[in-house]
């Protein structure tokens, strides 16, 4: 009732036809198979890690019969796909399993030609699953979607046309972001204008206060403006990360920073902060803030810091920034700093 992990891999296989008996493809099956081009699996319900990875002339991956002369996968009964299995297939351009509920991470990582996609059954969009899905125009969360993991619209399109079932109550779209019922999840319209984060939204008839930015959801911004609005309590690590803002308008009254150790690909370790990397021309921290914790802007490369709040707390590192250039503050005021707040002492600051 299965194939063994890895026993096509490689393979020149072209066409292959699977008994309907055989329900489960084990892992890497069928990876870097290059000149596969069509796959009937009339009986597979499940299919391990990295399955179909890097299958470069598959085009279509269907539930439903495949016509003559397309290139593509037929899994009518799918319900199950584990992480990375239709991954870096460049020439995928369309999806659509009506029965698949349960999915993997990055399952579509580096579809690069991947246009549209229909999974409406699953609970769970896995971390990374669009990742650098650059030709992903459009996208609905199903009515059963419950979560969304980080990265997993990393890379779309900039245009592309989020949207969420009417029927579903987790989640919110503004034509811009993506909500959860307390949390910004993703903002995907990224190049250019300005945008406010959103304090509150209605789900199910309900009110709820936008308190958290969730990590890795505000990625290579573009934008002449953000505003981080007051209900603001907690920031993720990389939330704002490698982006280009004009003028950041810091509301936030007291927020708590994340911050975790990240490990990259070439194996070296390091530390995923909330703004790390982004260039950011005028930071505001308005009269609403009551404290900067501990490296929340640090490694954030920042020209000209304008400090309007009084009463302020500054924790350690708050502004540890690169190309710290200009500190406009008013000496006058109660604010206070746990640790010296700023990286360059030889900055130019002016009351």
């Amino acid at each position: 009732k299965s194939i063994t992990p890895s026993l096509f891999k490689g393979s020149e296989l072209v066409s292959v036809e699977i008994p309907s008996s055989c329900t489960t493809l084990g892992g890497y099956v069928f990876q870097d198979c290059l000149s596969l081009e069509k796959v009937l699996a009339p009986g597979v319900e499940k299919i391990y890690i990295s399955a179909f990875r890097h299958c470069p002339n598959i085009e279509i991956v269907s539930s439903s019969a495949l016509n003559d002369g397309e290139k593509g996968i037929y899994l009518p009964k799918l319900q199950e796909a584990l992480s990375y299995a239709f991954s870096a297939n460049t020439a995928l351009k369309s999806v659509r399993l009506d029965g698949l509920t349960t999915i993997g991470d990055a399952l579509f990582y580096g579809c690069s030609a991947l246009s549209t996609c229909q999974i409406m059954n699953i609970t769970t969009l896995s971390s990374a699953c669009f990742y650098q899905c650059s030709s992903l125009q459009g996208f609905t969360i199903g009515e059963k979607v419950e979560s969304v993991g980080e990265l997993a619209f990393y890379g779309v399109a900039d245009s592309i046309d989020l949207k969420v079932h009417s029927s579903n109550t987790s989640f919110y779209a503004d034509g811009t972001a993506l909500y959860s019922s307390n949390s910004l999840v993703y903002l995907y319209n990224r190049d250019g204008g300005t945008y406010s984060v959103l304090s509150s939204i209605r789900l199910n008839g309900t009110l709820s206060n936008i308190v958290t930015i969730e990590p890795c959801s505000m990625m290579n911004l573009n934008l002449a403006e953000l505003v981080i609005p007051l209900t603001i309590s907690s920031i993720g690590g990389n939330a704002v990360y490698e982006s280009s803002i004009g003028t950041l308008d810091y509301r936030a009254k007291s927020v708590s920073g994340s911050s975790y150790i990240v490990e990259y690909e070439d194996g070296s370790f390091g530390i995923a902060l909330p703004f790390g990397g982004t260039y950011i021309q005028n930071l505001m921290i308005s009269t609403s803030s009551k404290k900067i914790p501990e490296r929340l802007f640090q490694g954030a490369y920042v020209n000209n810091l304008h400090i309007e709040s009084t009463n302020t707390t500054y924790e350690s590192g708050a502004f540890y920034c690169y190309d710290l250039d200009n500190v406009y503050y008013d000496f006058s005021t109660s604010a206070t700093s746990t640790y010296v707040p700023f990286y360059t002492p030889w900055m130019d600051v002016s009351t």
